[in-house]
């Protein structure tokens, strides 16, 4: 199938965006509605967003911390209707992600590795403070993550 003419004159032009304005509506109300649904269903939003309707960059850190809890502990949180921000998964890491139980799910990696995932979920779960005002900002996390703080 060739490309329209608006889209191969942007594509031709050096630019990497497509006109696609006849179906872009219908395309980014299904991906808004798709991502939403993602989101809701798997327990990313922050409470300030789910109970007030909230929204600011603080949402995102929420969302960023519960993405490193996940991908650190390789567990994932089950939301349901009475817990959607998380809650009990988020409680359920800091009880059980010890030291001990880092070294023993991760027994084949050095002491170096090691201290990185622990650092991980401990920024994970400074991000999903329930007080917004208690999470770091990305430079926060970005110095952190790279050992300068």
């Amino acid at each position: 199938m060739s490309a329209s003419p608006s889209a191969r004159a942007t594509a031709n032009s050096g630019s990497t965006a497509l006109n696609l304005s006849h179906s872009a509506p219908l395309f980014l109300s299904a991906v808004r509605s798709f991502s939403i649904l993602q989101l809701f269903s798997r327990g990313y939003l922050a409470p300030e967003y789910l109970y007030r309707g909230e929204i600011s960059p603080q949402s995102d850190i929420y969302s960023l911390g519960m993405l490193l809890i996940q991908i650190s502990t390789g567990e994932k949180n089950k939301s349901n209707t009475e817990d959607k921000c998380g809650a009990k998964f988020i409680e359920q890491v800091r009880q059980e992600w010890t030291d001990h139980k880092i070294t023993s799910m991760y027994a084949s990696l050095g002491a170096g590795h090691l201290q990185e995932i622990k650092r991980c979920i401990e920024i994970g779960l400074q991000c999903v403070e329930v007080d917004r005002k208690k999470r770091p900002t990305i430079k926060e996390i970005i110095d952190k993550l790279n050992g300068k703080r």
